[in-house]
């Protein structure tokens, strides 16, 4: 079973990986809007809400910053992430 996975990778940058057995993969870097890595947080104002909503589905079935698991096209599993990071971006990523 293969598993994608993100990271951070720096400031602005979620590092997609595909881990699966034997070995995990990096995908590559998506470039996020935000400062701080916060996934969901796609115009970098600090929080997941309505605003990214919007870009999300502005992207629907393109490719891009909005395709937040890297499957190459923003759908309902992207949706879906950004749904479970809804709220405030936490101040440290842990």
């Amino acid at each position: 079973m293969t598993r994608l996975l993100s990271m951070c990778a720096g400031a602005g940058v979620l590092m997609l990986v595909s881990a699966g057995a034997p070995t995990a993969s990096a995908i590559g870097p998506a470039t996020v809007a935000s400062t701080a890595a916060c996934t969901g947080d796609l115009n970098g104002d600090g929080k997941v809400d309505g605003a990214d909503l919007g870009i999300l589905l502005a992207n629907w079935g393109k490719p891009g910053a909005t395709d937040l698991d890297g499957n190459g096209t923003t759908d309902g599993a992207d949706q879906a992430i950004l749904m479970g990071a809804w709220g405030p971006c936490p101040t440290e990523i842990p």
